[in-house]
């Protein structure tokens, strides 16, 4: 196995050195090229270990070590348990003779190479479960060694610790988990013991003091003077405890792409981890004197270890004694802030100030010693944080949650404290009978006066956080400025403002009067010095006007209000109107602020009106429309039908004639005589909009509808802002407030219905993506469609200008395969997009009638022309997204009278659509059908019972991109994305359209052949065409087009799969083996499976009528490939049993089906499976039990009970069987 003449290993050294040192780019692909044939087949893999017995060259050490890892994944199942063991073991030699010698990136690949090993043959012998043991001899050996083991446990750890998706790793996410609860069981506990006895040894060496104050007079006889040596041996120890606390103990690990860490349930035989106290205080003294990774990794570990389980300690004093040790250690770091001079910590003792209120109640943290001085400490600490924010912008978020928390329990902390107080004095009453009355009185008082002092303590920090907070953001504008780019502005960090935001409400409210006089007064001073900042440029712009620079000082200024606006309407918008009813006043607070906002508003488009070239900051026109988001969510939500005279306060808006007086429908605001009384939620949105001095509800709604009239005028141009106005728009008209007859009776609102098209005064329109025509037209049409008097009048009347527009476009379009002028297309987009829009709103059966009728037949002979005469593909994507809208049945709302031939009108005119597309997409690529060359080696061959064919078929013919990346290619989109858009998006849609259409369920498709209408032909064979025309490697390369692809196939094959019987067999073939390929694929595997559940049941139904045509030719295309259903059978169940689908249950619909048309390919199977056992008999008599369980009470029926007991029983069979399978 191991024999070599030593020319392969050179010839390899020399492939490794170009790949890495040549300065020609053919010669490294060309080596790349060579070197991945290594991972091609286990024939290589004596080649492979031979290198690490005579090469001494890093570069091929490094490639042996990671094409080792991707030849093992990908062929494990092809080497003996024997050869295994031989693999690990020569590797753990290696290790130990010259693994201390090797470059450091040499032995990071080989511990991986041996962990990978260790995990996949784990239940292959006790021999790979000594590994521990193994590593401690490693351990011992010497100190590099010592280093070196703890790189291996950790790399150990991390393994058994990551499930694996990949298709390379054939084992379930069951067997998985199980794999690494037998790792935790036998190794992990011994595991975190090393790593807890090197940190203690290291600690009670003689070159280490004890403490912090140590440390800082002497930091040379601190753990950061250690030896170079400790030094390394230390990183790794603290890695591996940190990676043995992060450990997946009970199978329910959170996302890995969030920070926050959940409880930690560590085993009740980890006590003694938690419990010690020596190993907590010596991963503060490392946080506080090492260096990162050190430091950052020993804060990791606390942070974790302040996340243990409540149950894990034996008593509360345990839990008590070890949260004051814990609150002594945060409180020393803050007071000395030693260690905090690194970034890396500096962010992981945020995380920790963050996780601490997460894992123990205030009324905990109020009892341990150090509270009051932690909090006085922490409230500096984290305003000293937001001065320095450019250092610590990714840590805010945890400091603010901190305090917020707090905020939130201190309800409940008071109640605890009082509940305990309570307690205390009863037993003290109880066994000191005789105290006097006033003893006990002065006990509450002393009682009540600690709750006192430390609400206002609390409440003194938390003012001076949030005030902090405001304060820091608004200078971080100055701070950007003075960078010169150097400093990214956090007002571009959408994620991180809106993190931020989030959780500035319940801080803020806590002493709300204080902070919104704070952030009022800020307000006011920053307005007013806009107000005159743009006083002054109107002045210098009217005497000079070819000379109209925005200015930097006009620029900070919008800054510093869009940080304003942003506080303001995360204060507003954090009232929960269901759970949280307003303290008293507080309304008050929320007008004041809110109405400086509108105020801003004013001021910004009145300052756009007077010069509509100079706009303000996009980032401020955002903040705003937040802050309209937020308040509409939170005072524009609810209403009555109460009818008033509502004054409609006055607008900054452009548009004419928008003051005035109606009557109208209006949200709760007045009382009206005779009406029920107002709620206590009602009197505080009456009072709120009385104190903000801007009219009822209705006049605000006013304001923020022409704010969106006004943005979608002056901000053509701006993505951002365009996306953010006509959400704000879409949710207002979506949320029935004030009420969709109040907003059409708002002059924006119909100055909006009026120029919806015109680019000349919604340029908007001419400039914007897709989507936004398509989201304006359905918010326009939803509110119009609510029209209750004359719906049909004001529908027909909304659609009047687009139906003219397609009139325009069928007596200008171009001729025939001519791609039109610009002016053509674009009018042609612009309107099919909005038609879309129109289409989107017509939810209701009522609504969809009226559209239909609108269109038909005009405007459908425009989309007929405009698809067989145009080949831009702009034009074909939108006219087809627009077929595809139309026919989408969703929500049953394409229901027509019975008597109506309406549904099978539209159905040919979408069949028309599809047809002129297809056919000249089909013509203009002008290759043949992409019949597959593979075939017969999918389907032809026999199945074996174990492992998946086509999967080694696959791995064969795919090896990985890259010879670094271990057989793992990180990049799962083969060809880019203007390919996709080029080539495939049109037909992605198309096959869409065709499938809805067929799904549809409002036309008797059988009416189409009756009277000999080629429709539904015509469209099925131009879509089976298109389906043929990308090879499978490109449609499994494009999600969306696998997606539209296998859809559309079962669709196909559950309503006209006699349509697909009586194509030739090369084509049948081909889709045949495409399903194949699907179902190894988890978001195509239930589509796959669905469509062959139709087939084979076709199969079983009709076996009693030979006579029919598609049955025939069903038997001939069975009979040119007889091991087609078998090997498709046996790839279901070998997905069921070895693969890691998540939607198992869909997987086993089909089985029943292919079982009752093809039995003798169920036995082999079952056959083959068994033999596959011949080393366990134990385990093959369990797994020929199953089977006979499984097959016990199965007819030869497909009625639906017959098929649901089948179902159960093979769930019931695959859970089984995972369990003890050997594979």
């Amino acid at each position: 196995m191991l024999g070599d003449d030593g020319g392969g290993v050179a010839r390899f050294e020399r492939l490794c050195e170009v790949l890495y040192t040549s300065p020609t780019s053919s010669e490294r692909k060309d080596a790349e090229a060579q070197l991945l044939q290594f991972q091609a087949s286990t024939g290589r893999l004596a080649e492979l270990l031979a290198v690490f017995e005579k090469s001494h060259n890093s570069y091929a050490l490094l490639i042996a070590g990671t094409s080792l890892q991707g030849l093992l994944a990908a062929q494990w199942s092809a080497l003996s348990p024997d050869e295994r063991l031989e693999i690990r073991m020569l590797l753990m030699n290696y290790l130990l003779s010259r693994g201390a010698q090797v470059a450091d990136f040499v032995a990071a690949s080989l511990v991986k190479v041996v962990a990978r090993i260790t995990k996949l043959a784990w239940f292959d012998g006790a021999r790979h479960r000594e590994v521990v043991d193994e590593a401690s001899k490693l351990y011992n050996a010497s100190p590099e060694h010592c280093a070196l083991a703890l790189r291996l446990l950790t790399a150990l750890v991390d393994e058994f610790n990551t499930t694996s998706t990949t298709r390379s790793d054939a084992r379930s996410l069951t067997q998985q988990r199980k794999c690494a609860v037998s790792f935790r069981d036998l190794a992990l506990f011994p595991t975190v013991q090393i790593a807890q006895s090197t940190l203690r040894r290291l600690r009670t060496s003689g070159n280490h003091t004890d403490g912090a104050a140590a440390a800082a007079a002497s930091p040379t006889t601190s753990t950061a003077a250690a030896s170079p040596q400790d030094a390394t041996i230390a990183e790794h120890a603290l890695k591996l405890l940190e990676a043995c606390l992060n450990f997946d103990f009970i199978g329910t690990n959170a996302d890995e792409s969030g920070d926050d860490v959940g409880t930690i349930q560590l085993p009740s035989t980890w006590r003694p981890v938690a419990h010690d106290p020596e190993l907590t205080a010596t991963l503060f003294e490392y946080f506080r004197s090492a260096e990162p990774p050190r430091s950052s990794s020993a804060m990791q570990s606390l942070v974790l270890l302040s996340s243990v389980r409540r149950s894990l300690f034996a008593t509360e004093a345990d839990r008590g004694r070890f949260l004051n040790q814990l609150m002594r250690g945060i409180r020393d770091i803050l007071a000395s802030r030693m260690g905090l001079q690194h970034e890396a910590n500096y962010h992981e003792f945020c995380r920790l100030l963050g996780r601490l209120k997460s894992n123990y109640q205030l009324s905990e943290l109020v009892t341990t010693d150090v509270y009051s001085e932690w909090l006085d400490l922490a409230s500096k600490f984290t305003t000293a944080s937001f001065d320095q924010w450019q250092l610590s912008k990714n840590s805010i978020q945890y400091l603010l949650t901190l305090w917020g928390r707090l905020v939130a329990a201190v309800p409940y902390a008071h109640r605890a404290v009082t509940s305990s107080q309570s307690t205390s004095n009863h037993d003290t009453a109880d066994s000191t009978a005789g105290t006097a009355d006033d003893d006990a009185e002065t006990a509450e008082q002393r009682r009540r006066r600690r709750e006192r002092e430390h609400l206002e303590l609390l409440e003194r920090c938390v003012l001076d956080v949030a005030t902090k907070y405001i304060e820091a953001m608004i200078t971080s504008v100055h701070v950007v400025d003075r960078s010169d780019g150097a400093v990214d502005d956090p007002l571009d960090d959408e994620g991180g403002l809106k993190d931020q935001l989030d959780r500035l409400p319940v801080l803020c409210r806590f002493r709300y009067a204080a902070v919104a006089r704070f952030l009022g007064d800020g307000f006011d001073a920053t307005a007013q010095n806009y107000e005159r900042c743009l006083a002054a440029e109107t002045q210098a712009g009217s005497s000079s006007p070819h000379q109209q620079p925005q200015s930097s000082m006009r620029s900070s200024l919008e800054r510093q209000l869009a940080w304003l606006a942003y506080v303001i309407a995360a204060v507003v918008g954090g009232v929960s109107w269901n759970q949280l009813p307003l303290a008293e006043g507080e309304e008050a607070l929320d007008a004041a602020l809110a109405r400086r906002a509108f105020a801003l508003i004013e001021v910004i488009d009145v300052a756009h009106q007077a010069q509509p070239e100079t706009r303000c900051d996009a980032r401020l026109e955002l903040a705003v429309l937040y802050f309209l988001t937020q308040f509409r969510r939170v005072y524009l939500w609810e209403t009555t039908t109460t009818t008033t005279r509502a004054v409609v306060g006055g607008s900054a808006s452009m548009l004419p004639d928008v003051r005035g007086t109606a009557s109208r429908e209006t949200i709760v605001g007045y009382a009206h005589a005779g009406g029920p009384p107002l709620s206590a939620k009602q009197k505080a949105f009456a009072n709120l909009f009385e104190r903000m001095g801007l009219g009822d509800a209705t006049a605000v709604t006013n304001r923020v509808v022409s704010k969106i009239a006004n943005n979608l005028r002056f901000w053509p141009d701006d993505e951002h802002v365009v996306a953010a106005t006509l959400s704000l728009f879409h949710e207002l008209a979506a949320s029935g407030a004030p009420s969709t007859k109040v907003l059409l009776d708002f002059d924006a609102t119909r100055f909006l219905l009026e120029r919806r098209a015109a680019p000349e005064s919604l340029p908007f329109v001419a400039r914007a993506r897709p989507r936004h025509r398509t989201t304006l037209h359905a918010t326009l049409a939803r509110l119009v469609l609510a029209v209750v008097d004359d719906t049909q009048a004001a529908f027909a009347a909304f659609v009047e200008p687009l139906l003219a527009t397609l009139a325009q476009l069928r007596t200008t379009a171009p001729a025939p395969g001519s791609p039109g002028s610009a002016h053509w297309n674009s009018l042609c987009v612009g309107v099919l997009r909005d038609l879309r829009g129109v289409a989107q709103a017509a939810t209701t059966r009522r609504a969809y009638v009226m559209l239909f009728e609108a269109l038909y037949p005009d405007a459908f002979e425009v989309l007929a022309r405009a698809a067989e005469v145009t080949s831009d593909r702009d034009v074909l994507v939108a006219l087809l997204r627009l077929v595809q809208e139309l026919v989408s049945n969703k929500g049953q709302r394409i229901t027509f009278d019975r008597s109506s031939p309406n549904g099978i009108l539209l159905f040919r005119e979408a069949s028309r659509v599809v047809v002129a597309f297809g056919s000249k997409e089909l013509q203009a690529r002008g290759t043949p059908p992409c019949f597959r060359d593979d075939v017969d080696d999918v389907l032809g061959a026999p199945a074996r019972g174990l492992g998946s064919p086509s999967s080694e078929r696959t791995r064969r013919a795919k090896p990985p991109s890259s010879v670094l990346d271990g057989g793992h290619s990180s990049n799962g989109q083969a060809v880019g994305s203007d390919e996709y858009k080029r080539t495939h998006k049109a037909v992605v849609i198309a096959l869409s359209a065709v499938s809805k259409a067929l799904d549809g369920n409002y036309v008797n498709l059988g009416v189409f052949a009756l009277y000999n209408d080629r429709a539904l032909d015509d469209m099925l064979e131009v879509a089976v065409r298109l389906t043929l025309a990308a090879p499978i490697e490109d449609i499994l390369a494009f999600p969306k087009l696998a997606v539209a692809y296998f859809t559309f196939y079962e669709v196909l094959f559950r309503e006209h799969v006699a349509f697909v019987l009586l194509k030739d067999s090369e084509t049948f073939a081909t889709i045949l083996a495409a399903l194949h390929d699907a179902l190894e694929v988890p978001h195509l595997a239930a589509s796959a499976a669905s469509t062959l559940d139709h087939l084979a049941t076709y199969r079983f139904s009709s076996r009693t009528k030979p006579q029919l045509a598609p049955v025939r030719a069903l038997d001939a295309h069975l009979a040119s490939r007889p091991h087609a259903l078998k090997r498709l059978l046996a790839t279901i169940l070998n997905q069921l049993l070895f693969g890691p689908p998540a939607n198992h249950w869909v997987l086993t619909r089909p089985v029943l089906s292919l079982m009752l048309v093809d039995e003798r390919g169920f036995v082999d199977y079952r056959d083959d499976l068994l033999a596959s056992q011949h080393a366990r008999p134990d385990l093959r008599q369990r797994l020929s039990d199953a089977f006979g369980t499984l097959v016990a009470n199965v007819h030869r029926s497909l009625e639906p009970s017959n098929r649901d007991n089948f179902t159960q029983a093979l769930s019931t069979f695959r859970h089984d069987v995972r369990q003890f399978l050997v594979c």
